[in-house]
């Protein structure tokens, strides 16, 4: 049986997206040792809360030459919120501080426009740009709403690796990411009812 790590960065969603996986029959383990990394199949890389604490956390458990390595195999990764965040090469999250840098780009805080709300908290709607190989975004389709929760946004340096966008604050964000076996998203699928397991079940077939 194929075996799906759920990263754990000590914040946010960890354990609804043990639950969902659960619901959808996918067998996921808890992973914080280097050695784990090994022995799956797929990674899953949640988050909630400060790009520096999760680095931080990274760093401290030893995972960020592992989870190199671990890409650079060829194995899916799918980042999630924070996660996603946690891709690109740097943030400027109450400072600067550098990422995992599989995909070129940088964090910034959302500057919204006509008194929007941050963080943006809700529902938007994904408008989707393309499709890219092996992507378990592939059968979204656009207006297609998600679930948000963030006040900092990712700024690609490649453009074509958006999938989807939202459109917030008068300003478009990237809201899907995908560069080779690397992805994420900065909505939440587990909190995003049907379209967000059915994201998990295309990532676990990828």
């Amino acid at each position: 049986m194929r075996s799906y790590g759920v990263l754990d960065i000590g914040s946010g969603n960890l354990y609804s997206l043990m639950r969902s996986l659960k619901q959808l029959d996918i067998r996921g383990t808890i992973v914080n040792r280097p050695e784990e990394l090994k022995k799956l199949d797929g990674l899953f890389l949640p988050g909630v809360g400060a790009f520096k604490s999760g680095m931080d956390t990274l760093n401290k458990n030893h995972m960020l030459e592992p989870i190199i390595e671990y890409v650079q195999v060829g194995k899916p990764l799918l980042g999630i919120c924070l996660g996603m965040q946690l891709l690109l090469s740097e943030s400027f999250e109450f400072g600067n501080h550098k990422g995992l840098n599989f995909i070129k780009g940088k964090v910034k805080p959302i500057i919204a426009k006509d008194k929007w709300p941050v963080p943006n908290i809700g529902w938007c709607e994904v408008k989707i740009l393309r499709k890219k190989n092996n992507s378990p975004f592939n059968n979204i389709t656009c207006n297609n709403d998600f679930y948000f929760i963030h006040s900092y946004f990712c700024d690609l340096d490649d453009h074509t690796n958006i999938v989807g966008e939202i459109r917030y604050g008068g300003q478009n964000l990237a809201a899907i990411i995908s560069e080779g076996n690397v992805h994420g998203c900065q909505f939440h699928p587990e909190l995003s009812d049907n379209l967000g397991f059915k994201i998990f079940e295309d990532f676990v077939n990828l």
